[in-house]
């Protein structure tokens, strides 16, 4: 079976992080998928999926500071709409917008373990993120 749903987000910030675990055990459960996959994706370029711990938010603060001084915004990149799109593409390529994440017993089987953040690079802007759940019921 196979199921998706597509969830809108409220405009973004720069450089933040937006926990979207809620969105996807909400899909899971409306599938009715037992065991299986869960994809994530936000079909954007200059965003990304990423899952890490949720117990500890300056992990987050430290993710964001990270990825700043790995790919600083500035402005010699060649592609130049902003700094900050500049850089938002390379942490996205580097980093990816696509998480699967284990579905087992109609829930994640890392629930309790990962936390799972829509990470902006750009922004503000206004994003949707994407959950297909496959499996059977």
């Amino acid at each position: 079976m196979y199921f998706r749903k597509t969830y809108p987000l409220v405009t973004t910030k720069s450089n933040e992080g937006i926990d979207i675990k809620a969105m996807i055990l909400d899909a899971i459960g409306e599938s009715g998928i037992k065991n299986g996959l869960a994809a994530v994706e936000i079909g954007h370029s200059t965003a990304g999926i990423m899952t890490t711990t949720d117990h500890c938010p300056e992990v987050q603060q430290d993710l964001a500071a990270e990825l700043d001084r790995l790919v600083p915004p500035r402005v010699n990149f060649i592609h130049q709409e902003t700094p900050e799109d500049a850089s938002g593409h390379i942490k996205c390529a580097l980093f990816g917008n696509t998480v699967t994440l284990i579905v087992e017993n109609g829930t994640l089987l890392s629930k309790d373990k990962l936390g799972i953040f829509m990470m902006e690079y750009d922004g503000p802007r206004h994003r949707k993120v994407n959950v297909a759940v496959l499996g059977e019921q």
